[in-house]
């Protein structure tokens, strides 16, 4: 018996040390179905179709890659920049979030005060980005239906409300600008009687995914930067001269600096399989809500919000009074699959169901759009950066476990500075690092039981 449990354990091990390295789930290319790509189309750019030669190259046309872009070609004048997307630019999750702006902060009490500065300068950093996307909207000429009058952190469970009371209070006291809301005060300013209180953090909000996909993008082409749709990488040969082969006619692009800005889609280009993975997750749209209905949420304070749940919800309001809703259940799919193998339709009754919960008025209220997109994923819920690569000249930035939308953009300047050799507050409030996610089968098995449990425990008060 022991003989066999030791060569069950060897070929386990061997399995998995072999499907790390010599196995992954094909690159799988959906196209964008949300609501926010139907909404507002951008014109596709051709595909690469002759061999190049680039100072830079940025692979990922989502906000990372485009604010990449638009930071190196401002501060690089002259240079040649080659931005190459597999499908077309926001397919991913830029183009396919909630539509939540958040700055760089997590509900959770600091012991060390050397930690808090390192906290606080990480959160002015990121506040700084948020109006960077303002200052991106105005350059480009393009709405964004851009609206920064901060977020609501809603507490879920009466026994949170002490730990979220006294981190408030230890925040507030280092400077950040968050206030705690009680349940009457959450009731009156957000319409539903769901939650037993909120943080209100005064920076953060809302924006439109593919309207700051557009924006970004006409920024990055009056820098001159190149970008090529549909023109997938196909191999990158590391070097002082990195060689990529890219499309379906095997184009080579020749570049001296390569920056990898594509989160969970990364280990289908062969690298930082171990150290993130994509979560599935599915968000639904609902028609403009009339006047009448309106009036029945009482949503005066027209702030988006997420939750204290571990299968976290979050919504927003659009401008024309739609609401975007996601979370409450997700997804992972063995061996970093990222065709989605969900029943979106049960997933979209669910979301259904909480909203009917959340504001009663709204029980029969249907969804326009219902779309999935996945999220990169870290160990410890940090963003990793760095260089890479024979050369120390392969740049990349993935992991936002989450905060992506307005981390993205932030990390496009970190990703210039990392290319100019320069440090910043950030920089030295991160290390970029984070711990190694297991090898399957140990992933997938490890990973299941945990998102059962969210769903489980979620479904407790």
């Amino acid at each position: 018996m022991t003989y066999l449990i030791i060569s069950f354990l060897t070929l386990l091990l061997v399995y998995s040390v072999v499907n790390y390295f010599y196995f992954e789930a094909p690159l799988h290319l959906d196209q964008n179905k949300s609501y926010w790509a139907l909404d507002h189309p951008v014109a596709v750019n051709p595909s690469l179709t002759v061999d190049a030669e680039a100072d830079i190259v940025i692979i990922g046309g989502g906000y990372t890659g485009l604010s990449a872009a638009w930071h190196l070609a401002k501060e690089n004048p002259g240079k040649r920049i080659i931005l190459l997307e597999a499908k077309t630019l926001g397919n991913g999750a830029s183009g396919r979030h909630g539509g939540m702006v958040l700055p760089a902060i997590m509900p959770n009490p600091v012991r060390r005060s050397a930690e808090m500065a390192k906290l606080k300068a990480a959160y002015d950093y990121s506040v700084a980005s948020i109006e960077k996307i303002r200052a991106i909207e105005e350059a480009s000429g393009i709405s964004c239906d851009l609206v920064t009058n901060g977020f609501l952190y809603t507490i879920f469970r009466k026994g949170e409300v002490a730990k979220m009371q006294k981190f408030a209070a230890q925040f507030k006291s280092y400077g950040f600008p968050i206030e705690y809301w009680d349940k009457k005060m959450v009731e009156s300013r957000v319409g539903t009687s769901r939650y037993e209180g909120a943080l209100y953090i005064k920076d953060g909000g809302s924006v439109h995914a593919m309207k700051l996909v557009h924006a970004l993008k006409v920024l990055c082409e009056r820098e001159g930067v190149a970008i090529y749709e549909n023109s997938k990488v196909k191999e990158i040969c590391e070097g002082k001269q990195i060689k990529l082969i890219v499309g379906d006619n095997s184009c080579k692009i020749i570049t001296g600096h390569l920056v990898l800005a594509t989160n969970a889609f990364t280990s289908k280009l062969g690298y930082f399989k171990g150290k993130v993975m994509p979560l599935h997750l599915v968000n639904a749209a609902t028609r403009p809500l009339t006047d009448t209905e309106m009036q029945s949420v009482q949503w005066a304070c027209r702030l988006p919000f997420a939750d204290s749940r571990l299968a976290l919800y979050h919504l927003a309001l659009t401008p024309d009074n739609r609401i975007v809703i996601g979370g409450g259940y997700a997804d992972y799919f063995y061996n970093n699959r990222l065709d989605f193998k969900g029943d979106k339709n049960r997933i979209s009754n669910i979301l259904k169901e909480e909203l009917a919960i959340m504001f009663p008025g709204l029980h029969n209220l249907t969804f326009d759009s219902v779309w999935n997109g996945v999220m990169g994923l870290t160990m410890d819920m940090e963003e990793i950066f760095g260089l890479t690569g024979s050369h120390q000249n392969i740049s990349y930035v993935l992991g936002y476990n989450g905060h992506g939308v307005n981390l993205s953009i932030m990390y496009g300047q970190v990703i210039a500075d990392l290319y100019a050799g320069k440090t910043s507050a950030f920089l030295r409030a991160r290390d970029g690092k984070s711990l190694p996610i297991p090898p399957e089968p140990f992933r997938y098995f490890g990973v299941q039981p945990i998102l059962k449990f969210a769903n489980w425990y979620d479904s407790k008060k």
